[in-house]
């Protein structure tokens, strides 16, 4: 008798397959899906802040720069701006200095000055007759418009915060 003839075959196991997962493999799914939560979250938010400025800084590139009301309509766009981000009852009864150092306030110190001067000579030609010589041209006005929107909006949680202390 042959002792090769009694062996059987090697006994092969079953393929391991890819269900049900390790925990690990779960863990970083729900990682993963948390992180792409967290990121769309995110992105969402920031658009949506930006929402209202973007909105300004279109009207403004509509508004007619010959227009005898055009500095009145500029602050006009910067209150409703305002408003938008802090509330209106933060906002809608600032006039005059505390209007434009509430402006002045969402600016950082680089630029804070240049625009409170900027900004008083836009306040003073809203109150001139229209034929008067004007204290600061249209382009200007909208510069200075155009550089506070930019560089002070959306503004911080911490300056709404600030913003909403001062009522």
């Amino acid at each position: 008798m042959d002792p090769l003839a009694q062996l059987q075959d090697i006994h092969v196991p079953e393929e391991v397959g890819l269900w049900p997962l390790a925990w690990g493999w779960w863990a970083l799914l729900g990682l993963t899906l948390l992180s792409i939560l967290a990121i769309s979250f995110t992105l969402w938010r920031c658009k949506k802040l930006r929402k209202i400025r973007n909105s300004a800084l279109r009207e403004l590139d509509g508004m007619d720069q010959t227009n005898p009301d055009y500095f009145n309509e500029l602050n006009a766009l910067l209150k409703r701006t305002c408003i938008g981000y802090f509330g209106h009852e933060s906002v809608a009864a600032l006039y005059g200095d505390s209007w434009r150092a509430f402006l002045a306030s969402m600016l950082g110190d680089k630029r804070k000055n240049a625009f409170e001067s900027a900004f008083s000579e836009l306040q003073e030609q809203m109150y001139r007759q229209p034929s008067a010589e004007l204290l600061t041209s249209p382009n200007d006005a909208k510069t200075i418009v155009i550089v506070w929107l930019k560089h002070a909006l959306p503004p911080s949680p911490a300056k709404i915060e600030e913003a909403k202390s001062h009522v």
